[in-house]
């Protein structure tokens, strides 16, 4: 069922909406959020890299820069149901959607 509804709210036009409904899955009995923070290397199991940021040192190429939305993953399993979308460092700015 989680799944199903994190298709409905990528799909929707409302962030908003869309928002709210990652909430509610949020809140359901074995879902776990996937929200790393700002400076975690980047994992492409768990994350997806939406937008690059530059890189002021190169210790932090790689590295997560921002969360643009949360992702989920099942608690028991840890299938990831829908990976972070990301702002990753790198020493180009470039786009990875």
């Amino acid at each position: 069922m989680a799944a199903d509804l994190l298709a409905v709210a990528d799909r929707l036009t409302s962030r908003e909406l869309a928002r709210r409904i990652r909430a509610v899955v949020a809140r359901l009995p074995g879902i776990v959020t996937i929200s790393p923070e700002p400076g975690t290397p980047f994992d492409p199991a768990a994350h997806s890299w939406a937008e690059t940021h530059g890189a002021t040192e190169p210790l932090q190429c790689g590295r997560i820069a921002d969360v643009l939305d949360p992702g989920f993953r099942e608690s028991h399993t840890r299938k990831v149901l829908k990976p972070a979308r990301v702002a990753v460092y790198d020493m180009e700015e470039k786009s990875h959607d």
